[in-house]
C-alpha cells in the first residue's frame, strides 16, 4: 500500500481531524488519515477545487 501525502501546511488541521472523535459515541471520526485524505478528496472533488 503506499504511503499518504500531506502538505505540511495542513499538518495541523491532518492532526485536529484525526484525533476528532463522534460526541455520542466516542469513536474516532477517521481510522486512518488515508480515510481523512480520500474524504478531503472527495469533498474537494464535489467543489470543484
Amino acid at each position: 500500500m503506499r504511503n499518504v501525502r500531506r502538505m505540511a501546511e495542513h499538518g495541523e488541521l491532518c492532526i485536529k481531524l484525526g484525533q476528532l472523535s463522534h460526541p455520542i459515541t466516542g469513536t474516532p471520526l477517521f481510522r486512518s488519515f488515508r480515510e481523512l485524505s480520500c474524504f478531503a478528496a472527495m469533498l474537494g472533488y464535489e467543489h470543484r477545487r
